[in-house]
């Protein structure tokens, strides 16, 4: 649902706050140093909902754009119901949606398979991060077509499964597999995290992917180690490392999971 003929629309979807609320204050800061930036850049223009120009039934409107619209960026931050309920409807029209969420947040647990990149907005650095790495997914974005959420993958596992096709169950066995691994991950990761931050337990973060490439491992920070799995046991490593992504080298093209491990004293060099 463009708002104009020369631009594609990215919808976002975040938490608003009453007027004068942290909430507020925050998600404005968020849509203006880094959602709104990176979108004009990329050729879209960015809404959120109490933006929208057009009169009518505010819910409506919104599923509209949902459905309709090129991108929808969602941050995550405080598990706000309404930003989970809206990132349902996109997730089920297999429409493609990139996730962003406060460092200091756990990535909610239905989605710790997907990426989710994580920013301090009250750091330059860490937003300018999050803005190249907002680019870098909507490139990929383009340039694949391919969408991939928990439900859409459930719909295709389901499929895989009643096929009757060896091969077919074969794949969906594995990559029922990888969803498992990367769930207890997630598990083993907040229940650290939470640790972390009463204490001085090194910070960590799971991330997941497939074949060799650059991937970010959503640490905010340079990790001291990275612990990588593949899914079906074949080699994989890891080279450069920055403080938002490091270099996987895997032997096979298959899927992979991996934890980035930060000690204590540089996760507090803030």
């Amino acid at each position: 649902m463009s708002e104009d003929n020369d631009s594609k629309t990215c919808f976002v979807i975040a938490p608003i706050g009453e007027e004068g609320t942290d909430t507020r204050t925050r998600s404005d800061q968020v849509l203006r140093h880094i959602i709104e930036p990176v979108a004009k850049e990329c050729g879209y223009t960015a809404i959120r909902a109490d933006s929208i120009p057009h009169p009518g039934i505010i819910s409506l409107q919104i599923i509209e754009h949902l459905v309709s619209d090129e991108l929808v960026i969602a941050d995550l931050t405080d598990r706000n119901p309404n930003v989970f309920y809206e990132l349902a409807i996109r997730h089920a029209f297999r429409k493609p949606s990139i996730h962003i969420i406060d460092i200091n947040q756990d990535i909610p647990f239905d989605l710790n398979s997907m990426r989710t990149i994580k920013f301090d907005y009250h750091d330059l650095d860490s937003a300018a991060n999050c803005r190249d790495n907002i680019a870098s997914e909507i490139r990929a974005i383009e340039s694949s077509g391919r969408i991939e959420n928990p439900i859409s993958v459930a719909m295709d596992l389901q499929q895989l499964q009643q096929g009757g096709k060896p091969l077919d169950t074969a794949i969906a066995d594995i990559r029922l597999g990888i969803s498992s691994l990367a769930t207890e991950m997630s598990s083993v990761q907040s229940q650290l995290s939470t640790l972390a931050r009463a204490s001085d337990l090194p910070r960590m973060s799971v991330f997941a992917g497939s074949g060799s490439g650059t991937y970010s491992h959503g640490l905010g920070v340079r990790p001291d180690l990275i612990i990588l799995q593949s899914s079906d046991g074949s080699p994989v490593s890891y080279g450069t490392l920055t403080s938002s992504s490091v270099h996987v080298e895997s032997a096979q093209m298959g899927s992979f999971a991996g934890i980035a491990i930060a000690v204590a004293s540089q996760s507090k060099q803030r």
